[in-house]
Protein backbone atom coordinates (compact mmCIF):
# COMPACT_ATOMS: atom_id res chain seq x y z
CA UNK A 1 0.00 0.00 0.00
CA UNK A 2 1.16 3.54 -1.39
CA UNK A 3 0.57 6.32 0.86
CA UNK A 4 0.31 10.42 -0.50
CA UNK A 5 2.37 12.68 1.09
CA UNK A 6 0.71 14.89 3.59
CA UNK A 7 -0.21 17.74 1.91
CA UNK A 8 1.87 21.34 2.01
CA UNK A 9 0.05 24.34 3.86
CA UNK A 10 -1.40 26.64 1.59
CA UNK A 11 0.19 30.02 1.70
CA UNK A 12 -2.44 31.82 0.11
CA UNK A 13 -4.92 30.72 3.51
CA UNK A 14 -4.25 33.17 6.12
CA UNK A 15 -5.02 31.96 9.74
CA UNK A 16 -6.23 33.92 12.62
CA UNK A 17 -4.58 33.18 15.87
CA UNK A 18 -6.36 31.16 18.01
CA UNK A 19 -7.97 33.19 20.69
CA UNK A 20 -6.90 33.23 24.38
CA UNK A 21 -9.10 30.74 26.41
CA UNK A 22 -8.65 31.22 30.30
CA UNK A 23 -9.62 28.40 31.89
CA UNK A 24 -11.40 28.46 35.85
CA UNK A 25 -11.12 26.20 38.29
CA UNK A 26 -15.16 24.72 38.88
CA UNK A 27 -16.79 25.69 42.41
CA UNK A 28 -16.44 22.07 43.25
CA UNK A 29 -12.56 22.33 43.09
CA UNK A 30 -12.40 25.99 44.98
CA UNK A 31 -14.88 24.94 47.26
CA UNK A 32 -12.38 21.57 48.17
CA UNK A 33 -9.49 23.73 48.30
CA UNK A 34 -11.25 26.29 51.01
CA UNK A 35 -12.15 23.01 52.90
CA UNK A 36 -8.52 21.93 53.10
CA UNK A 37 -7.47 25.09 53.89
CA UNK A 38 -10.01 25.39 56.96
CA UNK A 39 -8.86 22.03 58.15
CA UNK A 40 -5.42 23.27 58.47
CA UNK A 41 -3.46 22.20 55.26
CA UNK A 42 -1.30 24.19 53.25
CA UNK A 43 -2.17 24.48 49.69
CA UNK A 44 -0.33 26.94 48.37
CA UNK A 45 2.75 26.40 46.34
CA UNK A 46 4.10 25.42 42.58
CA UNK A 47 3.55 21.91 43.71
CA UNK A 48 0.44 20.41 45.37
CA UNK A 49 -1.82 17.83 44.99
CA UNK A 50 -4.44 15.82 46.79
CA UNK A 51 -6.66 13.19 46.49
CA UNK A 52 -9.87 12.48 48.60
CA UNK A 53 -12.93 10.06 48.15
CA UNK A 54 -15.37 8.97 50.98
CA UNK A 55 -12.31 6.21 52.31
CA UNK A 56 -9.54 9.01 52.48
CA UNK A 57 -7.36 11.87 51.98
CA UNK A 58 -4.21 11.81 50.39
CA UNK A 59 -2.02 15.44 50.55
CA UNK A 60 1.22 15.87 48.36
CA UNK A 61 1.07 11.90 49.21
CA UNK A 62 0.27 11.78 52.61
CA UNK A 63 -2.56 10.14 53.78
CA UNK A 64 -4.37 12.33 56.07
CA UNK A 65 -6.21 11.57 59.58
CA UNK A 66 -9.94 10.29 59.50
CA UNK A 67 -10.83 13.26 61.62
CA UNK A 68 -8.76 15.59 58.71
CA UNK A 69 -11.06 13.73 55.86
CA UNK A 70 -14.20 13.99 57.51
CA UNK A 71 -13.83 17.61 58.68
CA UNK A 72 -13.03 18.28 54.54
CA UNK A 73 -16.22 16.53 53.03
CA UNK A 74 -18.65 17.61 56.10
CA UNK A 75 -19.27 19.99 53.73
CA UNK A 76 -19.95 17.80 50.84
CA UNK A 77 -21.59 14.86 51.69
CA UNK A 78 -24.75 15.49 52.70
CA UNK A 79 -26.40 12.11 52.42
CA UNK A 80 -25.34 8.48 52.58
CA UNK A 81 -25.64 7.70 49.02
CA UNK A 82 -23.43 11.23 48.35
CA UNK A 83 -19.79 9.84 46.86
CA UNK A 84 -16.70 11.34 46.02
CA UNK A 85 -13.59 10.71 43.83
CA UNK A 86 -11.77 13.75 43.96
CA UNK A 87 -7.83 14.12 42.37
CA UNK A 88 -6.21 17.22 41.97
CA UNK A 89 -2.97 18.32 40.74
CA UNK A 90 -0.34 21.28 40.39
CA UNK A 91 2.65 21.11 39.12
CA UNK A 92 4.08 24.57 38.02
CA UNK A 93 3.06 23.95 34.78
CA UNK A 94 -0.29 23.90 35.02
CA UNK A 95 -3.54 22.08 37.32
CA UNK A 96 -5.25 18.87 36.31
CA UNK A 97 -8.27 17.73 38.07
CA UNK A 98 -10.67 14.38 37.47
CA UNK A 99 -13.54 14.44 39.37
CA UNK A 100 -16.28 11.34 39.67
CA UNK A 101 -19.15 12.34 42.57
CA UNK A 102 -22.73 12.07 43.39
CA UNK A 103 -24.22 14.41 45.33
CA UNK A 104 -27.88 14.07 46.11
Amino acid sequence: MKLSPIASPNPRVKLSPSPKVEAKSSDLTQNLIKALEKAGIDTKGDQFRFHISNKELTVNGKKQAEAVKDAVLKNFLKSPEDTIDFSYNRNGKGVSTSSSYYLK
